[in-house]
């Protein structure tokens, strides 16, 4: 038995709820960097048609929690940019945050680590706001993923469904992935002490949960 098999260390298993979304298992659809995407769902008419069909959720706590998390580690565009949602939020009755497609999918991604790190230290108020944004994002009638996105951040994250890190997939619970320690090893937590650690089973502080670079594209693609 290996260690990473060892009673205790194993992953947690993903919560029922992370597989409510519908996000295509070819991946994210895709538009141009500046398309703009209202994300609006919350202000649709619930569909009577549908019992099973949730409405999506949307209020200034979650963009609040958020938007500090993202701060807390280290996305500060990114938080800012949540920021000015939130105070659009809640000056206006009604309001449907906006983004560019580049701006959405930069902000995804570093939610994924707003996400694996509220999973760890068991912060179930971020968790849960990151999923009602994911639900939000997956039933407005947009295409969120930057089409210049090929790849990022799989030098600190893992996925069970191979090196590939699709955000919004990441965020919704679709695609299972895990950080990754300097020694290449997946950081867990143990079921049974509740600590942060290896998957050998040494222990990982705050510290070195580790951050996500901000994605900037490689190249521009032109559009006529």
């Amino acid at each position: 038995m290996t260690n990473d098999e060892q009673p205790g260390n194993n992953p947690p298993e993903p919560a029922a709820d992370d597989y409510e979304t519908l996000l295509s298992a070819t991946g994210t659809e895709r538009s141009a960097p500046n398309t703009i995407n209202t994300v609006d769902a919350h202000l649709g008419e619930p569909t009577t048609e549908h019992p099973q069909y949730d409405q999506p959720e949307l209020s200034e706590q979650h963009l609040s929690l958020l938007a500090d998390a993202l701060a807390d580690r280290g996305a500060l565009e990114e938080s800012a940019r949540l920021e000015i949602e939130r105070r659009h939020y809640v000056a206006q009755t009604a309001y449907a945050p906006a983004f560019t497609t580049f701006e959405l999918t930069a902000i995804a991604l570093q939610l994924v680590g707003v996400k694996l790190q509220a999973q760890l230290y068991r912060n179930s108020a971020i968790v849960s706001a990151v999923r009602t944004v994911a639900d939000l994002i997956d039933k407005s009638h947009i295409k969120p993923l930057d089409e210049r996105y090929d790849n990022h951040a799989t030098d600190v994250i893992e996925t069970n469904d191979g090196n590939y890190l699709d955000p919004f997939r990441a965020i919704s619970g679709v695609q299972l992935c895990f950080f990754l320690a300097d020694n290449g090893q997946r950081i867990i937590r143990n079921t049974e002490t509740d600590a942060v650690i290896r998957a050998d089973g040494t222990p990982v502080s705050r510290e070195e949960i580790p951050a996500i670079q901000p994605w900037y594209p490689n190249h521009t693609v032109a559009r006529v």
